[in-house]
C-alpha cells in the first residue's frame, strides 16, 4: 500500500451522484438515527470530534465554478495519514457492526487535484478510459 492514497467508502448510495458514499457521511448518518448503544455511539462522537478538530474541509468539491457540475470531488486520504486511517478504520468497524459494510480503496491516481493539505486530497476522478 506504499505510496497508494485511501478511501473508504460505503455500500450504500449517494442519491445525487449513484456513487457508493464515504464513511463520513455513513457515520453522520448512523449517528443522527440516535439507536446506537450508548458505548457505539460515544466511541462514534470521539472519533468524529476528533476528525473536527483534526482535518480540513476541502473547500471545492468541482472543478467547476457551477456548484451542480459534473465531476464530484473525492476525498482521499494521504498514505503517510497513519491516524487518520487508523481512526477511519475504527469508524468502519462501528459503521460494520450496524449493517454498514463498507470497503478500503486505493489509487496511485486520484484524478484531478482539487485541495491538498498535510493529510489527505480532494480530486474529481479521471473519466474511465482515458
Amino acid at each position: 500500500m506504499a505510496g497508494k492514497y485511501v478511501r473508504f467508502v460505503t455500500h450504500q448510495k449517494d442519491e445525487v451522484t449513484g456513487l457508493d458514499i464515504g464513511f463520513f457521511q455513513a457515520a453522520y448518518r448512523l449517528w443522527r438515527e440516535n439507536r446506537l448503544p450508548s458505548d457505539d455511539d460515544k466511541a462514534l462522537r470521539d472519533h468524529l470530534d476528533w476528525f473536527k478538530d483534526m482535518l480540513d474541509a476541502p473547500r471545492r468539491f468541482h472543478r467547476s465554478t457551477n456548484p451542480h457540475a459534473h465531476g464530484k470531488g473525492l476525498s482521499w486520504f494521504k498514505p503517510e495519514a497513519n491516524e487518520h486511517i487508523g481512526r477511519a478504520r475504527q469508524i468502519v468497524r462501528i459503521l460494520e457492526r450496524h449493517g454498514v459494510q463498507s470497503e478500503m480503496l486505493t489509487t496511485l491516481k486520484p484524478g484531478y487535484l482539487l485541495h491538498e493539505d498535510e493529510f489527505q486530497i480532494c480530486a474529481v476522478p479521471f473519466k474511465e478510459g482515458a
